[in-house]
C-alpha cells in the first residue's frame, strides 16, 4: 500500500492521489489506526451547563428557534382518529387524499436522508393491509366466514413486531 508523504515525492503517485494531497495522510498503518481509534472526550456537567446557557441566550436574541414542546403521542393519535371518523361523506375523494398522505409519509427522511420512523410506521401499515387482505383471501379459499382473533394475530404478528 502506498502512503503519501507530503514532504517528498512518491514515484507511484497518481493524479487522483495529488488531488487529495491536502488531506491528512498517515505515514504508517499504525498511525492511521491510532488516529481512527481515538474517541471524543465526554462533556463535563459544567460544559453541558455552559452550552445550555449559551443556547438559551441565542434563543432569547432570536438567533435560534425556541425549543418545540414535546408531542403528547396519545393525545395526537386520539385527535387524528376523531378527525378521521368525523370526516365528510364524500367517500371516494378521501381515498385520493389518503393515497397522497401515504406517498408523502413514505418519502419522509431525516436530515441525513435516512428513512424516518414515521415512514417505517406507514410502511408497516401498508404491509399490514396486504397481510389482512391475504388472510381474508385464505379464509375465503378455505370456505370459512369466521375465525378466531388468535388466528389473525398469528398471521400478522411478524409485521407488528418488525
Amino acid at each position: 500500500m502506498c502512503h503519501i508523504d507530503p514532504g517528498g515525492e512518491s514515484e507511484d503517485r497518481s493524479p487522483n492521489q495529488e488531488r487529495w494531497q491536502h488531506l491528512q495522510v498517515y505515514k504508517t498503518e499504525e498511525q492511521r489506526r491510532t488516529m481512527v481509534a481515538t474517541k471524543r472526550k465526554k462533556m463535563t456537567n459544567r460544559e453541558k451547563a455552559e452550552r445550555a446557557r449559551k443556547k438559551k441566550e441565542l434563543q432569547e436574541l432570536g438567533f435560534m428557534p425556541p425549543d418545540k414542546p414535546k408531542l403528547n403521542r396519545k393525545k395526537y393519535v386520539d385527535e387524528a382518529r376523531k378527525e378521521w371518523n368525523n370526516r365528510g361523506s364524500e367517500w371516494f375523494i378521501w381515498e385520493v387524499y389518503l393515497y397522497k398522505a401515504i406517498e408523502i409519509m413514505l418519502g419522509k427522511t431525516d436530515k441525513n436522508f435516512r428513512v424516518s420512523p414515521e415512514a417505517v410506521g406507514v410502511a408497516k401499515s401498508l404491509k399490514l393491509a396486504m397481510h389482512l387482505k391475504a388472510f381474508s383471501d385464505q379464509m375465503k379459499a378455505e370456505g370459512r366466514k369466521e375465525y378466531k382473533a388468535k388466528e389473525l394475530y398469528d398471521y400478522i404478528e411478524d409485521i407488528l413486531d418488525a
